[in-house]
């Protein structure tokens, strides 16, 4: 009857409706839900029944709740998390860094300059004890201050290796959840039921996880997700995962390495997201800041030492460590199966380098290979059965090797790495600072020339004559005419006599005993039998030749071979972690408004309109009361119907 097809029309036209209702209701209530996708309900007219020569419809047919999404959208906010990720990161820890280094309150600068300027004040006056003492307290200053910064970086260490433990907990965690939601979308779609809001959950998790590491997904069946790292490390497959881990470096105990499901270092392999972000700022950043400041320190406190043992005191004593001398530190292996061993030792302050290098047994036996871990280059030795064996001088350092190492045995070598934290004043008496030079010269007040000795140079103390063997007491040098030279009295040394022509050697010839050790400069025209006299230097008070030398290593050029000062050192560092939080920043600033960018415009295509959605519901409402109405109108006509048969 045409009442019946009416209210069934009717029926169907009202349920349609109250499920679009409910689809737009559930729409606005998620407006604020991240990552939700605006959702519709479909439907189709419904199946048309013949009737003679006509065709009669039979209502409309909902055939499910669609799901608006945009596969490149979601790619492309993906990959940006985890750009994001990584730079905002970097940036972050960076401005701290860069903050901490270049502060004038915490900042280095300002120590050595004025280190620098103490030492010129007791160069200046070296018998001075006020200016001594300024010269202790300020070199005790600088080394708090090294100190303290070598802490905040250690502390900035110990961060990045707790923020690198919990950001693997929560990769695990964010993987674990995904599977379990492939599990309940894939037995909802099996089911024949549209999971919409689990596709949503699953999609904004995705996202936070390529915020912790960049990853790549795969579709599979059933709308599965498959994921992968960027290494290739498989994280999600279906509805089961597999965990990240986090493990000490067995050469670094400081150090946090990541590792795969298989045990395998992976940390080197991730690019993206905040685990990326934090492996970066730390291997390319912070250690190389440490590194840079124990060089400074190391060069300092060697080189400084160095030369002020070739000095003595006031009380004619000769000098002692000024700081504490800088170790280079070994550690062993933890696979190490022989009984060798390593020490290391600052030969040049001024050659040094922020490398690390390792020494592994190639043999077991004589055959070593170092290898410096800043550009793998590799260097032979060969002990040749001594034991101990000490190496060549390289990039400053000697090494002893004691026997015993097994084939494949290695040690780390970390020159300077924690000698900022370590660097200390030793010396506390303002009397002990060795100003002066332990050798004086004396020309004999009768000779007829001006023969004169100037320039003396004392290289290495242990050979020192006048001190012992193979000199004790004064050294004389007698010139003869006629054969233009000097003799020496006593007479010890493979060099003498000593050829001097006045005639081209009167601006100044350099002489040097004992290998150099020991070395002087002759200058002038002396006359036959003139004799100059070197001596102990009984009484330092005025002299400041050597407080000289110890002002050049801290105001001239000192590292890099002597080319660069303390003060050019630091600056550079500065310079250079200024430039690397510049160039964070801009990659910050930038990904975040890609991000941003590519969050608006999802938002716009598959995000919640509520302007769009107050009109939806209005015209569901009256589709709604439209259906009802038409409902009634067939019933009053089944109605009318029914009383006219009755009649």
């Amino acid at each position: 009857m045409a009442s019946t097809d009416a209210m069934s029309v009717g029926l169907s036209g009202l349920r349609a409706a109250q499920q679009a209702i409910n689809t737009t209701g559930h729409n606005i209530a998620n407006v604020g839900t991240d990552g939700y996708s605006r959702q519709s309900t479909s439907q189709v007219s419904g199946a048309a029944i013949v009737k003679g020569a006509s065709t009669v419809g039979l209502g409309v047919t909902v055939t499910g709740t669609a799901r608006a999404s945009d596969r490149y959208l979601s790619g492309e906010l993906t990959r940006m998390s985890a750009e994001f990720g990584q730079a905002d990161t970097q940036y972050q820890l960076n401005a701290r860094l860069d903050s901490l280094l270049s502060s004038a309150d915490t900042g280095l600068a300002g120590f050595f300059n004025t280190l620098g300027k103490s030492a010129e004040a007791v160069s200046a006056s070296p018998a001075s004890l006020a200016n001594r003492q300024v010269l202790i307290a300020d070199a005790g200053q600088l080394a708090q201050a090294m100190n303290a910064a070598a802490g905040q970086i250690e502390s900035l260490t110990d961060e990045v290796n707790d923020r690198l433990r919990s950001g693997v907990a929560d990769v695990n965690a964010l993987s674990a959840r995904i599977a379990r939601l492939n599990d309940e979308i894939g037995l909802a779609s099996a089911s024949g039921k549209n999971p919409n809001d689990l596709l949503d959950q699953r999609d904004q998790l995705v996202n936070e996880l390529a915020g912790k590491t960049n990853i790549r997904t795969l579709n599979t069946a059933d709308n599965g997700l498959d994921i992968l790292t960027s290494s290739g490390e498989s994280l999600v497959h279906g509805g089961s995962y597999r965990e990240l881990a986090t493990t000490r470096d067995p050469l670094r105990p400081d150090r946090v390495l990541l590792v795969g499901s298989d045990g395998n270092d992976i940390s080197r392999d991730l690019n993206g997201g905040e685990l990326s972000g934090l492996l970066n700022f730390r291997d390319q950043v912070l250690n190389p800041a440490r590194d840079e400041l124990g060089r400074l320190s190391a060069a300092l406190a060697h080189d400084f030492n160095s030369q002020h043992a070739l000095g003595i005191d006031l009380d004619g004593n000769v000098g002692g460590d000024f700081f504490s001398e800088p170790a280079p530190r070994v550690t062993v292996a933890t696979g190490n199966t022989g009984s060798g061993a390593l020490a290391a030792n600052i030969a040049d302050g001024s050659a040094l380098t922020t490398s690390e290098y390792t020494l592994t047994s190639v043999d077991g036996a004589n055959l070593y290979t170092l290898t410096r871990l800043s550009d793998n280059q590799t260097f032979s030795i060969d002990t040749a059965g001594a034991d101990p064996y000490t190496t060549a001088e390289l990039d400053g350092l000697t090494l002893d090797i004691t026997a015993g190492a097994a084939a494949g045995d290695s040690f780390l070598i970390q020159p300077v790495q924690y000698a900022a934290q370590d660097l200390s004043v030793e010396i506390t008496d303002a009397r002990k600072i060795a100003a002066a030079n332990p050798v004086v010269a004396e020309i004999n007040p009768v000779n007829a020339g001006s023969g004169a000795i100037s320039n003396i140079q004392i290289a290495d103390m242990t050979s020192l004559p006048l001190s012992g063997a193979p000199v004790s007491g004064d050294l004389t040098l007698t010139f003869d005419a006629t054969l233009n030279q000097y003799t020496l009295n006593p007479d010890p040394f493979t060099e003498s006599p000593i050829a001097f022509d006045p005639g081209t050697d009167s601006g100044g010839k350099t002489v040097s005993l004992l290998d150099g050790a020991f070395s002087f400069t002759l200058s002038g025209t002396p006359g036959d039998g003139d004799e100059l006299t070197l001596s102990h230097n009984a009484d330092g008070t005025g002299d400041n030749r050597n407080a000289d030398k110890l002002k050049g290593i801290l105001n001239n050029g000192l590292l890099d071979g002597g080319t660069t000062s303390l003060t050019n050192g630091y600056a550079s560092l500065v310079a250079q972690i200024g430039s690397q939080t510049q160039t964070a920043e801009t990659s910050s600033r930038t990904f975040s408004n890609m991000l941003s960018q590519v969050t608006s415009l999802r938002e716009s295509m598959v995000g919640v309109n509520l302007d769009e959605e107050a009109a939806n519901l209005i015209k569901f409402q009256q589709a709604y009361q439209a259906s009802a109405q038409v409902i009634s109108t067939a019933e009053s006509l089944f109605s009318t119907l029914l009383q006219a048969v009755g009649r």
